[in-house]
């Protein structure tokens, strides 16, 4: 019974999932590629808008059953960031699924060299960044990382 009440819930989570970017600043649009933590083989995570409901997270990275991941965007503080942050926060929120990381340093440094492969980031954006991660009192980029 328990068994059937997960697939349930995992099909009415489903139903509320887009392929395509759901939160975006109108100018950045990209879909997060990631493997598939069964099969291994890449495919778009899925991606659900919600409402502050994430605990103060900006967004959360979580896999699902079938193997896949989905990101879920907390659409009122998403908004309240500039759109370089909201650029960042995807590239982070991507890196959790690209590389199975549920460490907040490998998706800091991961998603900030893929931000800078993908769409460029300048050391004064990293500044702006790393500003924002003081507030809330981590460093950014993390220790060691070789961006």
């Amino acid at each position: 019974m328990a068994t059937l009440k997960t697939f349930l819930v995992f099909l009415v989570l489903l139903s509320h999932m887009h392929v395509v970017s759901a939160f975006t600043d109108g100018n950045f649009q990209r879909i997060c590629n990631a493997p598939n933590w069964i099969t291994k083989q890449p495919q778009p995570a899925l991606e659900q808008n919600v409402g502050n409901v994430l605990g103060g997270f900006h967004a959360f990275t979580s896999a699902l059953p079938d193997g896949g991941w989905l990101i879920q965007w907390n659409v009122p503080k998403m908004t309240m960031l500039p759109p370089l942050l909201q650029r960042f926060v995807f590239y982070h929120e991507c890196a959790h699924a690209r590389f199975a990381a549920p460490d907040e340093a490998i998706a800091d440094c991961e998603g900030l060299r893929h931000m800078r492969g993908d769409s460029g980031v300048t050391p004064s954006e990293v500044a702006q960044i790393a500003a924002f991660y003081a507030q809330i009192g981590r460093v950014f980029p993390p220790p060691g990382c070789q961006w």
